[in-house]
């Protein structure tokens, strides 16, 4: 079982916050920033005691902390769209330390990123998707957006070099499909992000 150990210095809140919404959806967040995150959200409880090891520099399993960032995102009514983007962004830096499968891990170089925009919805045909959205949740309506997911090739999409939202909009990540949504403004889209190798 892949275990993570991180001994870095907590940042403040303003700068974490920061980094988070400077890089969601285009790059990962500074060890500072990921046990500053981990401690927001530890607990001696059944949930969140291994965010807490994360936070004291103690070795966590990588799957223990999944699970507690998962029943962290599952409280009724205590996770807001803010920090649900908070636990994606430390979901991810937990998976990037788990792949490099050492404790020391600092990417060389951040991978470049595109994006891929599978579909975008206004007015009318977003409405069944914002329904979906206010009834059953940012993941239920990434998932009725994701059957207009149709070829495995991002190229087979029109592309762009940053993240295809604005900046009044609400955004939810689930591994590299990229729900964003504006409620006001009625249009709802799905993206996905890809490693540029072509």
């Amino acid at each position: 079982m892949s275990t993570i150990q991180i001994r870095a210095q907590h940042t403040d809140s303003s700068t974490a916050t920061a980094q988070v919404k400077a890089r969601y959806g285009v790059d990962e967040v500074d060890d500072a920033v990921a046990v500053t995150i981990a401690s927001w959200w530890q607990s001696p409880g059944t949930v969140g005691r291994h965010l807490a090891a994360l936070a004291s520099g103690a070795p966590v399993s990588y799957q223990d902390l999944a699970d507690d960032i998962a029943g962290t995102r599952r409280t009724p009514g205590a996770v807001s769209v803010d920090a649900k983007r908070e636990l994606d962004m430390l979901s991810t830096w937990a998976i990037q330390r788990t792949a490099a499968n050492t404790r020391d891990y600092t990417p060389a170089e951040s991978p470049v990123m595109r994006y891929a925009s599978v579909v975008f919805q206004q007015g009318d045909d977003a409405a069944e998707t914002l329904d979906i959205i206010d009834r059953k949740g940012e993941h239920a309506g990434l998932v009725h957006l994701a059957q207009w997911l149709g070829d495995s090739d991002p190229y087979a999409y029109e592309t762009y070099d940053n993240p295809p939202h604005g900046s009044d909009d609400r955004t939810y990540l689930d591994g590299d499909l990229i729900l964003t949504y504006c409620p006001r403004m009625t249009y709802a889209g799905l993206a996905m992000r890809f490693s540029e190798t072509h």
